[in-house]
């Protein structure tokens, strides 16, 4: 057939669900129009590329009239006659246009074999984009902020290798090292998610970073509060104005908890009778439930807590979530009146080393601190008695008290 608007207009609707049927152009060879059973009619070109034979969508009519379809065809097919693909051109367009901050969005939800993101990696992922904060214990202000935020609106395709180097020396020497390190991982992320779907985008530009070997060397931290300087941080810890912050640090140090397992504790958690915190899969690192024993001290603490709390979370919050999310200025506080430099995650290492210094099993600690025991040839036979760790908790916790110079009120 002639495709005229008279021809198109006059055009039948195929019957059956999702049936479609499409009709080529006498004239122009590999032109023609799609029309569906919802009466949708769209304007192609069919021809062989690269090997394969390809269906292009020119537009839809009436939006295109069929002058200007025909002549984008013409314009199509004569690429495809000189050896283009204008599939392929279409996609090197839009790849283009895509911007780092809607990649990420991309990259954060796009489905994965082990499951969705956690909410706490999608936080701290989305903190390196807002337009404020930076390296922890560094104001928040202007000059510090997301190591990507600058980025956000920035073309893919315009982030080069130089670039990269540029930016991540400038965000290692304002933000730390870590943090630089940490933002370059999640671009490189982004980049390579994005260009699985948009074969057009340039090579990773990250991997600039490894070809001139400018990652920050990395050493893990072995940081602690020593025994001798537990009494001075236990001193400053009792001056912090906000309870819930307060108590919330106390139980990092008594239990050696993650810091994100222990802000979203709930009261039905807690078992009053047992002393028992029962923390579900959802919350802890390996996915599976933890029980921790409680020692009497830590114990009377959330007891005391619990006479005179009105939320579902042991530590609540105002933010989104319900619960205690950070204690960035009570740390700053702590460190400020006792001189002790120390990060949230050295209390867990204190507890540890603590533990460590007492010559418990290794199996008990690993079980207190909810490490892996079962990857252990061993442990793989062991059966904790919640009785035996109790009594290692209590050790721990008395050895605390001892150095910090805690008084226990009896």
């Amino acid at each position: 057939m002639n495709i005229t608007k008279r021809k198109v207009d006059s055009l039948p609707i195929p019957e059956g669900k999702s049936a479609q049927r499409r009709y080529m152009d006498d004239t122009l060879k590999g032109f023609g129009i799609r029309v569906t059973s919802s009466g949708y009619k769209a304007f192609i070109i069919e021809k062989t590329i690269n090997g394969k034979q390809s269906r292009i969508t020119i537009g839809p009519y009436p939006n295109l009239t069929v002058e200007q379809a025909r002549r984008e065809a013409q314009k199509m097919l004569g690429e495809v006659a000189t050896g283009k693909d204008p599939l392929e051109q279409k996609r090197i367009v839009l790849s283009e246009k895509i911007l780092l901050g809607e990649a990420f969005e991309n990259y954060i939800n796009a489905p994965r074999s082990k499951g969705p993101l956690s909410k706490k990696t999608v936080y701290d992922y989305r903190r390196l984009f807002v337009s404020k904060g930076g390296r922890k214990g560094v104001k928040s202000d202007s000059s510090h902020p997301g190591a990507l935020s600058k980025w956000k609106n920035k073309r893919l395709s315009s982030i080069t290798p130089n670039a990269v180097l540029s930016w991540h020396l400038d965000i290692s020497e304002t933000h730390g090292p870590y943090y630089a390190d940490l933002a370059a991982r999640l671009l490189r992320g982004i980049w390579n998610h994005t260009r699985a779907e948009n074969k057009s985008l340039p090579e990773n530009p990250v991997s600039a970073l490894t070809e001139r070997k400018r990652w920050n060397q990395k050493t893990r931290r072995k940081s602690v509060i020593h025994k001798y300087q537990l009494q001075d941080w236990w001193s400053a810890l009792q001056t912090v104005s906000n309870e819930t912050t307060r108590d919330y640090l106390m139980l990092l140090l008594f239990t050696g908890m993650r810091r994100s397992e222990c802000a979203a504790l709930e009261w039905s958690m807690f078992d009053l009778k047992g002393r028992l915190i029962n923390i579900p899969g959802r919350l802890t690192k390996n996915g599976k439930d933890h029980i921790l024993p409680l020692g009497n001290y830590i114990g009377n603490v959330l007891i005391r807590k619990l006479s005179s709390s009105d939320s579902q979370f042991i530590f609540p919050g105002g933010g989104k979530s319900g619960h205690l999310t950070e204690a960035r200025r009570a740390i700053s506080h702590i460190k400020n009146t006792s001189g002790i430099e120390f990060m949230i995650h050295d209390l867990r290492r204190t507890f540890i080393t603590i533990a460590e210094g007492l010559d418990l099993s290794s199996f008990i600690i690993k079980h207190l601190v909810n490490h892996a025991i079962d990857e252990d040839v061993t442990g793989g036979y062991i059966s904790f008695d919640i009785e035996r760790p109790r009594k290692a908790m209590q050790q721990i916790e008395h050895s605390i008290i001892e150095a910090a110079d805690i008084k226990v009120k009896l």
